[in-house]
């Protein structure tokens, strides 16, 4: 069973690595910051966004604002463009993990960190 991840709706798929949870934007700035603040301080550096253009609130301006507070790289990468590329749920899979390696972003230790 996979463990919890720093907030809540979130989890470790393989622990420390690679962590899938809810879509951390929100109406309320605050919350937003605080969710995304919660990955950072997990080492999360790249988040791929799984929703349709324009379909939840956005959230990458706020990492932007909180990377650049924190002195840390991060990387935003949108389904869109995993969509236009490949069909189907697998082939998704897939393509979100090739783009995770090519884009990853290490910690301090060496981990790889992926949301």
């Amino acid at each position: 069973m996979p463990s919890p991840g720093p907030i809540p709706c979130s989890y470790w798929l393989i622990e420390g690595k690679l962590l899938a949870g809810e879509y951390p934007g929100t109406y309320i700035e605050a919350e937003t910051r605080e969710k995304l603040t919660k990955f950072l301080e997990a080492g999360i550096r790249t988040f791929i966004n799984l929703t349709e253009e324009r379909e939840l609130t956005r959230y990458d301006d706020v990492l932007q604002a909180l990377s650049d507070e924190r002195g840390v790289e991060t990387t935003h990468i949108r389904a869109m463009r995993l969509r236009s590329r490949v069909a189907g749920s697998e082939a998704i899979g897939r393509e979100v993990i090739h783009r995770s390696q090519r884009d990853r972003s290490w910690d301090e230790s060496g981990h790889e960190r992926t949301l």
